[in-house]
């Protein structure tokens, strides 16, 4: 089980890099598991973008179907707000759902987002690709 986070399921779902690569290759063959805001979260960047015009719209259009097609556990937010409300002052607010969910399935967090490694207060293990 991989709980994983927006930027890394983007990195996955529109990028042709050796980073991206790396995450594919870590994830293959695991079960993934977010929590339901992840969709908003993967929307949201993939609108930011192309509106930057950093991601032509027909890849953001076939990211989201990717999205809806991938095998992905999605766990209600509800389920998770009082560890999220404990881990507020080292994490984002969203990010906070992220931790709160590997900690509970006990597993590793991927992520692209390096600052959610330095974090403190985490009770799980963290996995950076940049």
């Amino acid at each position: 089980m991989i709980v994983i986070d927006a930027g890394a399921l983007v990195k996955v779902l529109v990028e042709k890099s050796p980073s991206a690569d790396e995450v594919r290759k870590r994830l293959r063959g695991e079960t993934l598991s977010a929590p339901s805001l992840i969709d908003a979260e993967v929307l949201s960047v993939l609108r930011g973008l192309t509106l930057s015009g950093k991601l032509p719209e027909q890849r953001a259009r076939t990211a989201l179907s990717l999205l809806a097609g991938i095998p992905l556990q999605r766990t209600p937010l509800p389920a998770h707000l009082a560890r999220a409300w404990q881990l507020r002052a080292n994490y984002s607010a969203y990010d906070t759902f992220y931790v709160a969910l590997a900690e509970l399935l006990d597993c590793v967090l991927i992520t692209s987002d390096a600052r959610l490694s330095r974090g403190t207060g985490a009770n799980c293990p963290v996995e950076v690709f940049p």
